[in-house]
């Protein structure tokens, strides 16, 4: 079996969710499977000393 396409998401995100909705067709058309690897994208711009977009500055 190939390997799956690793989905990074932080479901927090509309834009994941939507996304998660569309991947596994994706994933089929190419005859692959679906990994989801949730993450916390607050949490890796924290850890990065980095502010998302609305936090200003």
């Amino acid at each position: 079996m190939p390997t799956p396409i690793r989905f990074h998401c932080d479901f927090l995100s509309p834009y994941a969710s939507l996304a998660w909705t569309q991947v596994h067709a994706l994933a089929d058309g190419y005859g692959r499977g679906v990994a989801p690897i949730p993450s916390s994208f607050a949490a890796l711009l924290d850890a990065n000393g980095n502010q998302g977009a609305s936090e200003g500055g």
